[in-house]
This record gives C-alpha cells, sequence and structure tokens, in this order.
C-alpha cells in the first residue's frame, strides 16, 4: 500500500472525494482503513470486505458472474441489491496493461457510524449511495442485473 499523502491530487479530482477536506481524508485514513494501491499490470488483488475506487489507469472486476470494465471515479465492492440496500460485492480486480491506483475502505464505511460521529462519514455515504445509484441506473434501464 502507497502514501495517501501522495496521491492526495488524484483523490482531489474525484468527485466522490473532491467536496472533502484535507481533515476529512486524514480522519478517513483512520477509521475506515482508507489506502491507496498502486498495481501494476499483470497483478490482481481481491475485493473482500472492502470498497474501491479507481482513482487513475483502468481495470476490470472480475466474479463468478461476469467481468465489468472499471474507469476512474467508479466504484465497486459494493453494489444495491434490489431494495436498494448496498451489499458487499466480491471478485478480483485485474488492472489493464499499463496498472491503475485504487484507493481501498472498509466496506463497513456504509453500515455503520464511527465513535467520531463526524459530518465528514454522514456526507460520504450520501455521495456514495448516490454514485452507486448512478452507476446501477444503465442496468436497470436496459433490463440487465446490475453489477
Amino acid at each position: 500500500m502507497e502514501c495517501m499523502e501522495q496521491h492526495l491530487d488524484a483523490l482531489r479530482q474525484q468527485p466522490l472525494f473532491s467536496w472533502m477536506p484535507l481533515q476529512g481524508l486524514n480522519l478517513f485514513q483512520g477509521c475506515f482503513d482508507l489506502t491507496v494501491q498502486e498495481l501494476p499490470a499483470g497483478s490482481s488483488s481481491p475485493v473482500q470486505n472492502k470498497i474501491g475506487c479507481l482513482l487513475q489507469g483502468e481495470a476490470s472486476l472480475q466474479s463468478d458472474r461476469a467481468s465489468r470494465r472499471l474507469l476512474p471515479g467508479e466504484l465497486f465492492g459494493a453494489a444495491l441489491d434490489s431494495a436498494g440496500v448496498p451489499c458487499p460485492e466480491a471478485g478480483t480486480l485485474a488492472p489493464s496493461p499499463e496498472g491503475c491506483t485504487v484507493v481501498w475502505m472498509e466496506f463497513d464505511i456504509l453500515r455503520s457510524v464511527c465513535y467520531r460521529a463526524c459530518w465528514f462519514h454522514a456526507r460520504f455515504v450520501q455521495e456514495v449511495l448516490a454514485l452507486l445509484n448512478r452507476q446501477s441506473a444503465p442496468a436497470r434501464s436496459s433490463g440487465r442485473p446490475s453489477p
């Protein structure tokens, strides 16, 4: 895992994090094990009880059901069930031939509030749910099951 400070510019360019002050990113780093990982071409990383957001490069999320192409700013590791409730999404992240950079966080960020109960958490959960809804909208409108 990489030092998050090296990737602050990439984090701040993503709508999911652009609104959050540096103080919030620092809190999340401790509360939700927010870490950044650079994955070189030919490597892979399992997605287990973590949510990922692709910061740079391209990748694919491979599962038993399908393979899904990911672009910068897209979330993976969580999906919405038929009731709109976030649930873990298992699979393996495989970077493109150029590699990719991912920010990881604990899935529990969507299910529980830490003892600090900061306003960053509530807003972040709203942002994650809105992004998951936008990502699953094309699948719902085409009649395909969401990823």
